[in-house]
């Protein structure tokens, strides 16, 4: 039905979840020239940037519909997370701020305070609000009731690194390690955190434990990452040598090295 704005939005939510983003927004698209109000519409075109990791479009559209729809909780969440991701702090704070808020007057949403404070810990970390962080973090793990406790101990230890404490960091560490069942997930998680807080020896360490854990074909996805460390490090010869690997291992990670 070519006029039906509705099926446009149901492709473009189809779109997004076979991670067909071009595609996702050609229909989104679609829908806003039938229906230039559509708010759907506007959502799906952010949900497909920031699956796409391109931050600032997906902020754009976020911005715009919460402007319509202000007590979308999932979508002031989604927002946060593309603010730190763009190193824009204090606007990730004030709308995680926003999202605690409409979380504590939701009952069937209070697990999402967990996640908020998650974030609002990374977020102050990234500030160099060292005792803020570790409260919020603390606060996250209260809420969380003891699960997933493997990523809140690597989130602790990279505000631990964020402060140059990396003996406390490796603690942490070394407990996710040992709580998770999903070894070269932590591994690389711990390797980002690592490459975070601008250690990337120790990063490049971790993700080459990481390519040899899944093996050559499959730990490949690792190779962005890699370049990414040795651009940060001024190696521009490794860089170069793991750039010509990069697209054909993960491409979405080197679109964002750019």
């Amino acid at each position: 039905e070519p006029y039906n704005s509705e099926a446009w939005n149901l492709m473009a939510e189809t779109y997004v979840a076979l991670e067909m983003y071009p595609e996702a927004l050609e229909a989104a698209d679609y829908s806003l020239a039938i229906n230039p109000l559509d708010s759907n519409a506007i959502l799906m075109k952010a949900n497909a940037y920031m699956r796409d990791e391109q931050m600032t479009p997906a902020i754009q559209h976020y911005t715009q519909y919460l402007e319509k729809q202000p007590d979308d909780l999932s979508v002031q969440l989604s927002l946060a997370v593309c603010y730190n991701s763009t190193e824009r702090f204090e606007e990730a704070l004030a709308v995680l701020s926003k999202a605690e808020q409409y979380a504590r007057k939701m009952p069937d949403r209070q697990a999402d305070l967990s996640q908020i404070f998650l974030m609002r810990a990374y977020a102050l970390s990234r500030q160099k609000k060292f005792r803020e962080a570790l409260k919020a973090m603390a606060r996250a793990r209260e809420l969380s009731n003891g699960q997933q406790s493997w990523q809140y101990d690597i989130a602790e230890g990279e505000i631990y690194l964020q402060n140059g404490q990396t003996k406390q960091a490796e603690g942490y560490f070394a407990e996710a390690l040992s709580a998770s069942h999903e070894q070269g997930e932590t591994l690389f998680n711990i390797a980002l955190a690592y490459s975070n807080a601008g250690y990337y020896d120790c990063a490049i360490d971790l993700l080459g434990d990481v390519w040899t854990l899944y093996g050559a074909q499959e730990g490949k996805f690792v190779v962005p990452y890699l370049a990414d460390c040795y651009l940060n490090k001024n190696d521009m010869e490794n860089f170069l040598l793991h750039l010509q690997l990069a697209p054909s291992c993960n491409l979405e990670a080197t679109q964002h090295l750019f």
